[in-house]
């Protein structure tokens, strides 16, 4: 007991000693531990916050190029703006004329400017923001105006001579007058423009929104020559297409006059597609009967070419059943009356069986007379027909092939008349 006594102090020690290096061993862990958790963070942090707004962090500011290449910042341009504004208040005697010929002015805030008088040769302004400005008789000859937004601006007699103006905004912009020869306006928004008198020779009109004001439409001679006016839409009302195909009616230009029909009844169809499944099977309907066999009356022939493709469709299951020995299939019928009784035999006993070319070649003649079996009593094309053949005899159909025969008939019927509808009245309008 007293040697445990005497070795106690220095157990307690030797203890102390061991727990104080564990702790400094854990302090040294847990400081190298957080040390990387800080670093983890510190790289972390930064990605998944998001950005500082105000004055925390600023806005990259816009920047454009000279034609001379000198680059400019937005106070650049605004001075340059209201020096322009000095030439025109002082007609000249003051100030400068702003000369952004070839500039490359992206995505630049233009908004309000009067800028009437200006030059954006070949300027690119692809973005650029003209909200409500002021363009009047300014020069944007082959100037790149892809999605700028035009909404409300004044472009009376402004020269927009082979300019890109793909997607741009000119909703409710005044183009009284100007100049959009050779322009592309593809997929332009033109609700509310005013277009009284604007000249458009050889513009591209391709999928824009043509629901300009009522009694502003084009130059009517150089909107003849325009393209793709089949392909213009509206949003809400298609009363602008509407007045332009009163336009080409009274004029006498029928192609176009079609063109503008197909442009709203394509536009109608489409439109009825998001109204539900009512809306839907109208489409489908409209589609299948109207849009893809004449184009709603722009392509007054596409009915005949379509039923003379079903006149060598139905041929093939004419041939197929000509090939085979079975109870049902076209049968040759001697008529009673006939003048050469030498020809025939009573009664057929069964189905024709041919060789290949006969077959080939009456499933042919039996797919024309099943197309052209139009008409009623003796006023029917199908008999007119027969009355070419050589002998007097007549093919009938039995089992599946009359069935068949029957249904060719009927879409014969209804392609014959939509061509004559089509092709000598206005049945779409």
């Amino acid at each position: 007991m007293e040697a445990w006594g005497r070795k106690r102090p220095f157990l307690t020690r030797r203890l102390f000693g061991i727990t104080r290096e564990v702790k400094c061993s854990v302090s040294k862990a847990m400081k190298q531990i957080a040390f990387i958790l800080a670093v983890i963070m510190a790289g972390i942090l930064p990605v998944l916050s998001p950005p500082a707004s105000g004055q925390e962090q600023k806005e990259k500011e816009w920047t454009g190029k000279l034609a001379d290449g000198r680059i400019i910042t937005k106070e650049d341009l605004s001075k340059i703006l209201e020096e322009h504004e000095k030439w025109l208040e002082s007609d000249g005697k003051e100030g400068q004329r702003a000369d952004l010929s070839r500039a490359n002015l992206s995505g630049a805030d233009l908004g309000g400017a009067n800028l009437s008088k200006a030059s954006f040769y070949k300027a690119n302004l692809s973005k650029a923001s003209f909200f409500q400005g002021t363009l009047i008789e300014a020069s944007m000859i082959e100037a790149n105006m892809s999605e700028a937004n035009l909404h409300g601006a004044s472009l009376r007699r402004t020269c927009l001579d082979q300019a890109n103006l793909t997607k741009a905004k000119l909703d409710w912009a005044n183009l009284t007058e100007a100049i959009l020869n050779n322009s592309n306006l593809s997929e332009a928004d033109l609700e509310g423009a005013s277009l009284n008198m604007a000249y458009m020779w050889n513009a591209d009109l391709s999928g824009a929104v043509f629901e300009v004001k009522l009694g502003s439409l084009p130059n009517l001679p150089s909107i003849i020559t325009a393209r793709n006016l089949s392909s213009m839409t509206f949003k809400e009302s298609p009363h602008a297409l509407v007045e332009l195909r009163e336009a080409f009616k009274k004029s006498g230009h029928r192609t176009k006059e079609r063109e503008i029909t197909f442009a709203i009844e394509h536009s109608k169809r489409t439109k009825a597609w998001n109204r539900g499944i009512s809306g839907k099977i109208e489409s489908v309907f409209k589609l299948i009967l109207f849009e893809l066999t004449c184009q709603y009356g722009m392509s007054p022939g596409r009915p005949l070419w379509v039923l003379g493709l079903l006149i060598l469709i139905f041929t093939f299951p004419y041939f197929v059943v000509l090939r085979m020995n079975r109870k049902d299939g076209i049968w040759r019928v001697w008529s009673a009356d006939r003048m050469r009784k030498d020809l025939g035999k009573g009664e057929p006993k069964k189905p024709l069986h041919l060789t290949i070319p006969s077959a080939l070649l009456m499933g042919f003649y039996f797919s024309i007379l099943s197309a052209f079996h139009i008409g009623w009593r003796d006023l029917n094309v199908g008999s007119w027909i027969v009355r070419m053949q050589l002998r007097e005899y007549a093919l009938r159909a039995t089992g599946w092939v009359r069935f068949v025969s029957g249904f060719q008939s009927l879409i014969s019927v209804y392609l014959a008349a939509l061509w004559v509808l089509t092709y000598f009245g206005r049945p779409f309008e």
